[in-house]
């Protein structure tokens, strides 16, 4: 690397900085150490851009009310994604993001029913008096006019506007309410004597975390302010027994103040340790994801991809189902930090391993065929490495193998690690395989759920093939069965696959495992099935065949991989030679692919 790259840009520093002092680069950063870019084309346009943005920085602002509301949103968010770690661990049932409340929660289980209200707050100042703020001030509006014109105070105080979400739910008894105030400052109460001390503090609503009945007494200094006559926005009355069922002090018992004082580089850290901490418990590793501030980010905007329009407005609802797979995609997004946790997770280490199996069994059974399969499963390998280096996973692979569709954490770690060892195996030895028919073969970057791979034949035309996994001796309609399954959920959740499916009929699948060959039904080689769905019907139902422009048919060749493998198991018990084997085999394989033709 050049002395100048490394005096103007610094590349390397602050890429160990970004990287907490990994090794690994991503690919960006490393096409800029290897070709030594951005300085000499850009230089003369980076430094004017520097001298105009030192001179925004340096100079006055008219109002920093803009600024502020970003802070406050991307706090706002900060917060929620804490609370997003939550949901996920099944500490809560759903979190629904600017409903009622800047956030609410909810836990529905047969023991209690709990809803939290919570609003978020921020300052630039570390500290504030508690009456210098909306906390429990109100403010006054005018009523009327001429002799009836009066100014009355109204609830608009950031308690009033929490508490007001409890007439929501004023004849549910069975359902805990819980009030929070989320704050990056602190409160202060001045306490002008000791004997008022005892009364005059905020503590008991700091250590409030349970939400339980806590004492209010008549000098607390939220009550104080609240107890007073109120009126709403259109000047009625506001009386809180009979609008929401609970008296002042019952509402203030179930209030906490968290008070996040730390700054918000700080607050950052402490999410990303926790975001990578939870992925470690859900993988149930040890090793450790490393999570950093730009992968929150990146979270952030998953979130409000996920925004819902609702009345002209966006909402966020996120359940369960939902964070898991926010956490799933962070994953992805975020294991490339980490070397040792990108291997535990089942990536370098599971691959090594399946083909290291491979290559031992060869040697075992014909030893004489090791030397002209050894190539050919480094380039399976190498094809499969490459493509988890463009943010691929051989997780991806298996949930696609197993079920047609990328899973969440929880489909693996579920799975005994025989079964994702032994799937792992299993499609090294296809890869490979199809490999031997064809070294063009290689994993599809153009579908997102049900395609595995793309096959290039010896006339050079392209046509798909997906993977899919059956336990053996499965029964031909169970095969179907699985297939249907997979292409309805595909018509819920992925039009796009769908559509490059149609483009590129009839779509080839390669059934793995056992055909029960006593059925009546003939799968000795291949099989051409359409499988038509409806697309007038709001559900998606399985429709006979026949002429009907709401009828939508897919076209799939069976390939029974099977009838491939036993001509492999033929190639080592007889130990022929694999030119031999290579030659009988990629016949066989252009004899099953002519029915697709």
């Amino acid at each position: 690397m050049s002395s100048r790259l490394e005096k103007t840009l610094s590349i390397q520093e602050e890429v160990k900085e970004i990287k907490q002092n990994k090794s690994e680069y991503n690919k960006e950063q490393q096409y800029i150490l290897e070709n030594e870019i951005l300085v000499n084309d850009s230089e003369h346009i980076e430094r004017k851009s520097r001298e105009i943005y030192n001179e925004l920085l340096s100079s006055p602002t008219r109002e920093d009310g803009g600024r502020n509301a970003l802070f406050g949103f991307y706090y706002q968010f900060l917060v929620a994604v804490d609370y997003l770690i939550d949901v996920a661990e099944g500490k809560w049932d759903f979190m629904a993001y600017e409903i009622h409340d800047d956030i609410v929660l909810c836990k529905d289980n047969a023991e209690e029913k709990i809803v939290r209200f919570v609003q978020v707050k921020t300052s630039k100042n570390y500290s504030l008096l508690h009456t210098s703020t909306g906390l429990s001030s109100r403010s006054k509006k005018t009523f009327g006019e001429g002799d009836t014109k009066q100014e009355l105070r109204i609830n608009d105080s950031w308690l009033d506007k929490l508490f007001i979400n409890a007439e929501l739910f004023k004849d549910r008894s069975e359902i805990k309410q819980e009030f929070q105030l989320v704050t990056n400052f602190t409160f202060y109460v001045p306490t002008p004597s000791r004997k008022e001390a005892q009364t005059k503090n905020i503590n008991h609503y700091r250590s409030n975390t349970s939400f339980g009945e806590i004492l209010i007494n008549d000098d607390d200094p939220f009550y104080n302010n609240l107890r007073e006559n109120v009126v709403d926005l259109k000047g009625e009355d506001y009386i809180y027994e009979d609008k929401t069922g609970m008296s002042i002090k019952q509402l203030l018992s179930r209030t906490n103040i968290s008070e996040r004082v730390d700054h918000l580089n700080s607050y950052q850290d402490g999410i990303a340790k926790r975001l990578g901490d939870m992925i470690s418990r859900k993988m149930k590793t040890t090793g450790g994801a490393t999570v950093l501030d730009e992968d929150i980010n990146w979270l952030i905007g998953e979130m409000c991809s996920n925004c819902a329009q609702r009345e002209d407005k966006l909402v966020l609802f996120v359940d369960q189902k939902k964070a898991n797979e926010l956490v799933y995609k962070l994953l992805q997004h975020s294991k490339k930090y980490s070397e040792a946790f990108n291997e535990i997770v089942g990536n370098k280490k599971f691959i090594d391993e399946a083909f290291e199996r491979f290559a031992l069994g060869i040697n075992k059974e014909h030893p004489e065929a090791i030397k002209d399969l050894e190539e050919i499963m480094l380039s399976a390998k190498k094809m499969i490495n490459n493509w988890i280096q463009n943010d691929g996973d051989i997780l991806q692979i298996v949930s696609r193998f197993i079920t047609g569709r990328e899973e969440l954490i929880d489909f693996h770690t579920k799975m005994h690690k025989n079964d994702r060892e032994d799937t792992i195996f299993t499609l090294a030895v296809i890869f490979t395989l199809l490999k031997v028919v064809n070294e063009e073969t290689r994993i599809s970057l153009k579908y997102k759920t049900v395609l595995i791979k793309e096959v290039k034949d010896f006339l050079g035309k392209e046509y798909d093939v997906s993977l899919l996994k059956m336990d053996n001796h499965y029964t031909y309609d169970e095969m179907l069965d699985k297939l249907e399954d997979i292409i309805i959920k595909l018509h819920m959740e992925s039009h796009e696959d769908l559509l490059a499916i149609m483009l590129n009929q009839p779509h080839r699948i390669i059934v793995d495992g056992l055909y029960d060959g006593f059925e009546e039904r003939s799968f000795n080689k291949n099989s051409l099935e359409i499988i038509s769905l409806s697309n007038s019907s709001k559900e998606d139902v399985l429709e006979t065949k026949g002429p009907s422009m709401s009828i939508v048919n897919y076209k799939f060749l069976m390939i029974p991989w099977h009838v491939m493998n036993i001509q492999y198991a033929r190639f080592k018990k007889r130990k022929e030679g694999f030119s031999e084997f290579q030659q009988r085999f990629t016949e066989l394989w252009n004899k099953i692919n002519e029915a697709g033709e």
